[in-house]
């Protein structure tokens, strides 16, 4: 491949929360024929990175730096943080774009409960250099696919719910998918959505990956917390938004993720009582 003669050797290179390993390699990969000397590679994550198939990092991680803030609300604070210390010139509108764009979309527009005055001290900046929150709103959270909204309605046309009505799921198939022609992308929000429920304190969804493979989204309004419940089925992430991946058929799956699930959820309902 031949190099542009405009192309500058990075000094640093900086991940944003690449939680796993497998990942990270695919971008090496690319950039490795570039590089002449050893690149710094810095990952920044602002949760704790927990077992997730054993595939979370450990001390191990591979990188120069692996910098984890898990009082952090958005890893764009983060990386405004960095900015600031390393940067003497003012950012520019494209930088805030991208920056505004990260804690957004990682406080849920602002109205989770990680936001703090930092989150909104970085929207004012971002809104001083000319950002258009508006465009970036629409762009992300009203630009459905036709795909998508066919997808949803069968989705809430199987939710569930348990507990008095606190614990709601839901299911999408295969064969959902593949009669849509539906892709990853068309999923997102979910989870969301059952959580918006009225009377909704924990939701998930459980994904048909394939005959082997089922993926879960959890959420939680912070009544209740579910990484615990995650981890229990060998993944991890937000006290209150994490996901996991079994390893067995939908079928089988099924009865195993939400009998586990109401049980853990039971058990904090003691405790909370």
């Amino acid at each position: 491949m031949k190099i542009p003669n405009n192309f500058h050797i990075p000094i640093i290179l900086i991940s944003i929360l690449i939680a796993l390993v497998s990942n990270f390699g695919a971008i090496i990969s690319v950039i490795e024929p570039f590089t002449f000397t050893n690149i710094k590679i810095t990952n920044q994550g602002y949760v704790s990175m927990t077992s997730f198939n054993q595939t979370f990092f450990t001390d191990n991680h591979g990188f120069s730096y692996n910098i984890v803030d898990i009082k952090s609300a958005a890893t764009g604070c983060m990386v405004r943080s960095y900015l600031n210390e390393a940067r003497k010139r003012p950012l520019t509108k494209q930088m805030c774009e991208g920056i505004y764009t990260a804690v957004m979309t990682d406080t849920g527009c602002f109205k989770y409960s990680n936001t703090d005055t930092y989150c909104h001290s970085i929207a004012i900046e971002c809104l001083e250099k000319g950002v258009d929150s508006n465009f970036i709103y629409q762009k992300i959270y009203e630009n459905s696919s036709k795909t998508r909204i066919s997808v949803l309605g069968e989705m809430i046309s199987n939710i569930k719910y348990d507990l008095d009505g606190q614990f709601a799921w839901s299911i999408v198939t295969n064969d959902t998918m593949k009669k849509y022609r539906a892709s990853k992308n068309d999923l997102d929000g979910f989870p969301d959505f059952i959580r918006s429920i009225q009377g909704v304190e924990v939701a998930f969804v459980i994904y048909e990956v394939n005959k082997d493979i089922c993926r879960i989204n959890f959420r939680s309004k912070g009544k209740f917390t579910v990484n615990n419940i995650a981890k229990f089925f060998g993944g991890g992430g937000h006290a209150f938004a994490s996901g996991a991946v079994v390893k067995r058929s939908l079928d089988k799956a099924k009865n195993h993720i939400i009998n586990n699930c109401k049980k853990m959820l039971e058990e904090q309902i003691k405790v909370i009582k």
